[in-house]
């Protein structure tokens, strides 16, 4: 857990965390394989969970830092996540706590609004019936792509993104 307290920079642990993860005999009951998927959420959220990948090859990046911002309209108003300029691999928390309704992402270098690169209309799966909801929906630009990871919080459990709407919704 004391890894988790280093955010992105814990990267390095990543493999021996995830061994961990896949060895019973090191995690043993659920409470302890709870704390190394927390740990993995706050270090490599993408590589715990239900991952979507939006961008598979994303040009956004260059010589370990991103090139074009990313960004999100939510509500209809759009708003940068992650700047140019960031290093990678970089991360973003978006909306508060209730990821609906859908979110659309843009990446763009300072274009005008309605020029950026539309990648997307996006929601969260299996929210419970509930106005209290909890959920961490994260942004990672990391391997060269850009990925979307969700968590319910309050039950510990991820949660499916997936890709809705098309071309025409833009």
């Amino acid at each position: 857990m004391g890894l988790s307290n280093l955010g992105s920079r814990g990267r390095p642990a990543v493999p021996e965390i995830l061994k961990m993860l896949s060895d019973q005999g090191m995690v043993g009951g659920s409470s302890i394989t709870q704390q190394v998927e927390t740990a993995l959420w706050r270090i490599a959220p993408e590589k715990v969970g239900k991952p979507l990948v939006v961008e598979e090859a994303t040009p956004m990046i260059r010589n370990g830092v991103t090139t074009e911002a990313l960004k999100l309209a939510f509500f209809d108003e759009r708003k940068t996540l992650i700047p140019p300029g960031k290093p990678v691999p970089a991360v973003a928390q978006f909306w508060n706590s209730d990821p609906r309704p859908r979110l659309t992402l843009y990446r763009g270098s300072g274009a005008p609004e309605g020029k950026e690169h539309f990648l997307g209309q996006f929601e969260v799966l299996g929210l419970p019936e509930s106005d209290n909801l909890n959920v961490s929906t994260l942004c990672v630009v990391a391997n060269g792509q850009i990925i979307l990871c969700a968590r319910d919080n309050h039950r510990d459990m991820f949660l499916e993104i997936r890709r809705v709407g098309s071309e025409a919704l833009k």
